[in-house]
């Protein structure tokens, strides 16, 4: 038996399946039912060629011997009563959505009003503010800002500081404090400043060795600071005396934590020996500290554009979204509404067919057996789509018993007309002479082949 192989394409599925090669495209569509659970009405299917659903599939462009691919397009009833539910459930999804929405904004709002407040308090106590502190900061970053004559910076000459003091050590910043204070800003990262010497030559010893040259500690410093390294070893001793006095530095070595961001100010100085665990500490608390207020200093700066911006962004978000749902919607209702349109005027057409079948019945006179003793005439009919139909007639019935068969294997057409090749007839139902004629009278007789045309 021969068969055609299929791979239907239906939303994100491959489905393959053989069907013989004698069915109707209506029995395809009733196997693609059983796989997919779209009814045949609703059954779309594209790649293949057809008339009506009683075409056999072998008049189709189908091979018998490769895989036919087909696309099926159509939708559940049960899909279909879910989209008339698509604008209540819209509108409630819309509402809940604005209602998170403004929630949301005013739990931000909330957060920005308490960082604010921690903001202005961390100001307040993590700034020192002294008479004599805010002059050391003022003469502190005037060095940091136009830099110490002769002072030997982080370059190539300060090699002998890695190769003698700490071969490991957090990364140090190239080029002058300048530069490294743009970088700072840029980059939003505070600055260590390291100021070298030997005159403290065991302290020195000890902190570059034991604590820069620590793993963690160096590992900590590159994450969260940058690392800058001045060399006092070089600079005039004068000078050195005046710089020294001017910062009340004591001792070395010498570390202050600077923040650039918005403006120059020293958030902690270090002088003189200090332990792992406790610069570990201080550096902590500045880390956070920093990251405080300028968490703080941007919600301020940065919170009306944003609001605004957020509020704009959502009243566009909103906006695109209701009119893409409301068109949506409205295209989901058209299209419901011409399915049920279409549906409708084929229900009619198959009722209006299915009253004409039965009358044509009612008319047409049984087909006679094969162990009847009158004489039968068995007429081939080829269709209009090409197929065949055979039935048996009784030599005594009539060219109008013929015409109610035809009639009845071609319920889609009203007017037609039969065509015998040989000898070359034309019978139309307006032709009333020959109508009563049995088929003896017509000199039917044995096998003969009727073509039916639509008129």
């Amino acid at each position: 038996m021969s068969l055609f192989q299929f791979n239907v394409k239906f939303q994100k599925q491959q489905i393959k399946f053989d069907i013989e090669s004698t069915k109707f495209l209506k029995d395809l569509k009733l196997k693609l039912f059983e796989l997919t659970g779209i009814k045949p009405e609703r059954q779309k299917i594209i790649g293949i060629k057809f008339k009506d659903e009683n075409m056999p599939l072998s008049k189709m462009n189908l091979k018998s011997n490769t895989i036919n691919k087909i696309q099926l397009i159509g939708s559940k009833e049960e899909e279909i009563s879910k989209i008339i539910e698509i604008e209540k459930k819209i509108t409630e999804e819309k509402e809940e959505e604005r209602k998170k929405q403004e929630e949301e904004r005013r739990k931000q709002e909330e957060i920005e009003k308490a960082n604010q407040e921690l903001y202005e308090i961390d100001l307040s106590t993590g700034y020192t503010k002294t008479e004599n502190e805010i002059n050391e900061k003022m003469n502190f970053n005037n060095f940091l800002q136009n830099g110490i004559p002769n002072i030997t910076e982080n370059n190539e000459n300060f090699k002998l500081f890695e190769e003698v003091y700490a071969p490991v050590h957090p990364a140090m910043q190239t080029g002058n404090m300048k530069k490294t204070l743009e970088k700072s800003k840029s980059s939003r990262i505070p600055v260590i400043v390291y100021l070298h010497s030997q005159t403290d030559i065991q302290n020195v010893l000890n902190f570059c060795q034991q604590i820069l040259g620590d793993f963690s500690v160096s590992t900590f410093i590159n994450t969260n600071f940058l690392f800058w390294v001045g060399d006092f070893d070089n600079i005039d001793p004068q000078i050195m005396h005046e710089f020294k006095n001017s910062i009340n530095l004591e001792s070395f070595p010498f570390l202050a934590v600077v923040d650039n961001v918005h403006e120059l100010n020293i958030l902690d100085v270090i002088q003189g020996p200090v332990d792992k665990s406790e610069l570990f500490s201080r550096l902590m608390n500045l880390q956070e500290v920093f990251s405080t207020i300028h968490s703080g200093l941007l919600r301020k700066n940065s919170s009306a554009l944003i609001r605004e911006s957020q509020d704009q962004e959502y009243n566009e978000s909103l906006k695109i979204d209701r009119e893409r749902d409301q068109r949506e919607l409205q295209e989901e209702i058209i299209k419901i509404k011409e399915e049920e349109e279409k549906k409708r005027k084929e229900e009619e057409e198959k009722e209006k067919l299915r009253e004409k079948e039965e009358n044509l019945l009612k008319k047409l006179p049984s087909e006679p057996k094969e162990d009847s003793n009158e004489e039968i005439v068995e007429i081939l009919f080829r269709k209009i789509d090409g197929s065949r139909e055979t039935r048996k007639f009784s030599i005594n019935s009539t060219l109008e018993h013929v015409f109610l068969f035809a009639q009845l294997i071609e319920l889609k057409y009203d007017k037609l007309s039969l065509l015998m090749t040989y000898p070359k007839i034309k019978f139309t139902l307006d032709d009333k002479e020959n109508f009563e004629k049995t088929l003896k009278e017509l000199n039917f007789s044995g096998k003969i082949v009727l073509f039916i045309e639509e008129n």
